[in-house]
């Protein structure tokens, strides 16, 4: 059995576990987090040992994989005291190289999940794309291995181009967010919750299989209609709404 610690119980860890914990070659010994609450949650889930105290993590595991927040990377993988000059270190982090890593952690690599997470929200990692690297070619190898009995959707990434598609997904998912709860707090106004809103933003997700982004855009902007847009303007009332309507209202004419 390959024996695994996983370094983080967040978002990431909380879908990452049970994904691992499914393939019949890994054996999960152990869940760190800074939170007792989070460790236990997690580790109770996976069956094994949760701990907060990073000089309790088990030295001897065979892929420690990190899935942290990208701010306490270097200082978590800095404090892991490994005595198996073999395991695999692994982290999760779009826009993070190989060298958070350092001379200690020689055999090391990334499998980044090209996907959004929430604790509460359990989705199956198969056909997630994972972007992977590794710093030898036996990393690579291994790393891939792995990846492909979590997604089967496994692609090879340098650590550059990795930082560009973590921008990318930035803007698909966390940006989208903020404009869906602007709309949220919109429908509100009259009265409607924000069911209402689900099967355009479906859509608006759906036409993307057939279309360009480009060729799907309708609205006010794209066809010019400059009259509407104003009324949509000044019925805002918060300041940050307004900029980001007048700008995006401007991105979208001109590209038209």
């Amino acid at each position: 059995m390959t024996k695994v610690v996983l370094i983080g119980a967040g978002n990431v860890a909380s879908s990452m576990g049970p994904a691992l914990q499914s393939i019949e070659s890994i054996e999960i010994l152990q869940v760190w987090s800074h939170t007792s609450q989070s460790a236990e949650t997690l580790a109770k889930k996976l069956n094994c040992l949760s701990t907060t105290d990073l000089n309790s993590i088990l030295p001897d595991a065979d892929i420690y994989v990190y899935a942290l927040k990208d701010s306490v990377l270097q200082t978590i993988i800095n404090s892991v005291n490994c005595t198996n000059t073999n395991a695999l270190h692994i982290h999760t982090a779009g826009s993070i190289g190989l060298d958070v890593f350092g001379a200690d952690k020689q055999h090391c690599g990334v499998i980044y999940p090209f996907q959004t997470f929430s604790r509460t929200r359990q989705i199956p990692m198969l056909g997630v794309p994972l972007f992977i690297e590794g710093h030898s070619d036996n990393d690579i190898y291994k790393i891939k291995q792995l990846a492909q009995q979590l997604s089967g959707c496994v692609f090879d990434f340098t650590s550059e181009n990795r930082k560009w598609l973590h921008l990318a997904g930035v803007f698909a998912n966390n940006f989208s967010n903020v404009m869906f709860g602007i709309a949220t707090e919109i429908v509100a106004k009259a009265g409607l919750s924000k069911e209402i809103l689900l099967p355009i933003m479906h859509e608006t997700v759906n036409k993307l299989h057939d279309m360009t982004a480009q060729e799907a855009q309708t609205g006010p902007a794209a066809r010019g209609d400059n009259e509407v847009v104003k009324q949509q303007y000044e019925l805002l009332t918060d300041d940050k709404q307004r900029a980001i309507y007048k700008l995006i209202s401007e991105m979208i004419t001109n590209k038209q």
